[in-house]
């Protein structure tokens, strides 16, 4: 019984270790009183398949600068982890309903929400911004470099996934195009997060043909126009990727940062129902 009492504390205490590792303190706002601005247009909404507490981000333009309440079907949200101009990001209810749409002013989001079932996987990467370096670049590419590394907001997360058909949102997709990146949020100091949902559907995607795993390969892009090093990203996203290969989520892949989407896989924290994808994985 000793050595039952003293395996479950090591369970319980490497679980509250997991979670202080990957979870970020996130800073929120209020919302004021007040009407968004006449002309606000939503462009697009991330995600669209959704749990309850999933960090949505909702891209488009004439928020204003200013916080105000909005909608999500009936139900008023007033905290947002981000409030700009062309980006605001928010936490779901607990319960929201298939069909319900984010509502900013006057403009209706274009895509609905999808309640995820049972067996859906939740993902968040964080992204620790001030620990990019060049330590993975090759002296070749350290000499193209034509200064220091640099970071410009925003921070995209690009990824093998669709994300801009509702009928077909979050299954496996092997293009990259800017359309379909997602805008990250800013949580806490240098600490960018984003979310996706990955249905039952979506993950028989991402099955290979023995029916194992197929690896999820993503990346991100920032601001930065400096593209010394290759033409499709900044020579600090690329660098970021190679970091986050070279210490990657799986041993297999090293051009890209991957994870298998799966409940069993050491990054999954079974008392968040989170699958964590963090940089550095510290």
């Amino acid at each position: 019984m000793k050595l039952k009492g003293i395996l479950l504390l090591l369970v319980a205490t490497t679980t509250l270790v997991f979670a202080q590792r990957t979870r970020v303190d996130e800073r929120t706002v209020k919302a004021q009183a007040g009407a968004v601005p006449a002309g606000a247009q939503i462009e697009k909404v991330n995600p669209l398949n959704v749990l309850p507490g999933t960090l949505v981000s909702v891209e488009g333009s004439g928020f204003g600068t200013v916080p105000r309440a909005i909608k999500v079907g009936g139900q008023t949200i007033d905290t947002f982890l981000g409030w700009e101009d062309t980006a605001i990001f928010f936490r779901l209810p607990a319960a929201v309903n298939e069909g319900d749409r984010v509502v900013i002013g006057s403009a209706s989001a274009p895509e609905a929400f999808k309640p995820a079932p049972e067996g859906s996987i939740r993902v968040q990467w964080t992204i620790d911004v001030s620990r990019v370096n060049d330590s993975a670049l090759t002296p070749e590419q350290k000499a193209k470099l034509t200064g220091p590394l640099r970071f410009t907001a925003p921070l995209y997360l690009k990824g093998e996934w669709i994300k801009t058909n509702a009928a077909s949102y979050g299954n496996r997709e092997a293009a990259w195009d800017g359309g379909s990146r997602y805008r990250m949020v800013n949580a806490s100091g240098n600490f960018w997060i984003a979310e996706a949902v990955f249905t039952p559907q979506n993950l028989a995607t991402f099955r290979l043909p023995n029916g194992r795993p197929r690896p999820m390969k993503f990346a991100f892009e920032d601001a930065v126009l400096d593209r010394n090093l290759v033409e499709f990203e900044s020579d600090w996203a690329f660098a970021l990727k190679k970091q986050f290969a070279a210490t990657d989520l799986l041993t297999t892949i090293h051009s890209d940062p991957a994870i298998e989407l799966r409940t069993d896989f050491q990054w999954y924290n079974n008392n968040d129902k989170i699958l964590y994808a963090p940089f550095p994985t510290r």
